[in-house]
């Protein structure tokens, strides 16, 4: 009997050691980057979603997490291989995660999915602020939320969607494994010598070079933020729909804190534009859209998850809809 319980025992340690954090996972002194939990199967309990549908080569969407915190080396890429969650999350999402540690060509990812599931939900934390040259060389910013600021492009986008800009400490690479810049309409064009106020994005590590990838338009500011009367993100919310779920028509509900230049669209689960609601600016105060669960032809669209998403001057706000039929 006292065999047994020590067996149980140390079985119910070892799970619970197992039990760790995004940092636990990837902080490391080895010059290779590697992670210590290298090829275990580990269980985070809380973790944040910070960005879905990665598709770098047009491969299988993956997702990213953090330690509900943030910091510096607590972001992950989730390889998705099967595609069985990552249509299914938001940012924000509140999720434990069961999976094995991997390296891709000295990338850590957590593979071969065994659980996810979503527990709650929270504001994702804010983007760290690094400069071009932290963003190009360090390893504790791998598939981390991260933001430039003032920069300027010295290359512009190549056959593979790359390009690179400054802030005056060194270059660094940005890249479009989350959207194409020239599907956007209208499109983003990158040329020499323009100037961006602020890109937002993932960093991830490819071919020898660290690279930012912004989820959305959104993430993409033109005006520098040194303007210290500059719009807080927190000032923009959508406040949700009702009903949901819902069918055939639904009011979403969103407010300003101050006059904002906005744009309203509907998105399906796989980033594509359904619909733009608004565009235009507006004064402080609470609004109201409906939408009649049609696309931007005025065809109806069929039964399933949908995001309205609020474009605005420092971001872009994100709420989960369910068409039922």
């Amino acid at each position: 009997m006292k065999k047994i319980l020590a067996v149980i025992l140390f079985v119910f340690m070892a799970c619970s050691l197992l039990a760790i954090t995004i940092h636990d996972i990837q902080f490391t002194e080895e010059p290779s980057g590697e992670s210590p939990y290298l090829e275990q199967v580990v269980t985070i309990e809380e973790a944040v979603i910070t960005a879905v549908g990665w598709t770098p080569n047009s491969g299988h969407a993956s997702f990213f997490i953090a330690d509900p915190a943030g910091g510096p080396w607590c972001g992950i890429m989730v390889y998705d291989y099967d595609e069985a969650y990552v249509w299914s999350l938001s940012e924000g999402d509140l999720v434990t995660i069961t999976a094995t540690v991997d390296e891709y060509y000295s990338f850590t990812e957590l593979g071969y999915l065994e659980e996810c599931e979503v527990i709650g939900s929270m504001p994702v934390h804010e983007p760290l602020a690094v400069t071009t040259l932290e963003l190009s060389s360090s390893e504790s910013l791998e598939s981390c939320l991260v933001k430039i600021d003032d920069v300027t492009v010295t290359a512009a986008q190549n056959d593979y969607g790359e390009w690179f800009v400054t802030d005056g400490t060194g270059a660094c690479q940005v890249d479009d494994s989350f959207f194409y810049l020239d599907d956007v309409d209208p499109p983003i064009v990158i040329s020499v010598d323009d100037f961006w106020g602020r890109i937002v994005g993932i960093v991830d590590y490819s071919y020898d070079l660290y690279g930012l990838n912004p989820r959305s338009p959104g993430d993409m500011y033109p005006d520098s933020n040194n303007d210290e009367n500059a719009l807080d993100v927190s000032g923009v919310n959508i406040k949700g729909n009702y009903p949901n779920p819902f069918n055939p028509t639904t009011q979403i509900e969103y407010s300003l804190e101050q006059a904002s230049t906005i744009t309203l669209s509907v998105y399906d689960i796989a980033g594509r534009q359904v619909k733009k609601l608004y565009q235009g600016t507006q004064e402080s105060g609470d609004y109201s859209v409906i939408w009649n669960g049609t696309d931007k032809s005025g065809n109806t669209v069929a039964s399933g998850i949908y995001f309205s998403r609020l474009f605005h001057s420092k971001g872009v706000v994100t709420n989960k809809m369910l068409l039922l039929k």
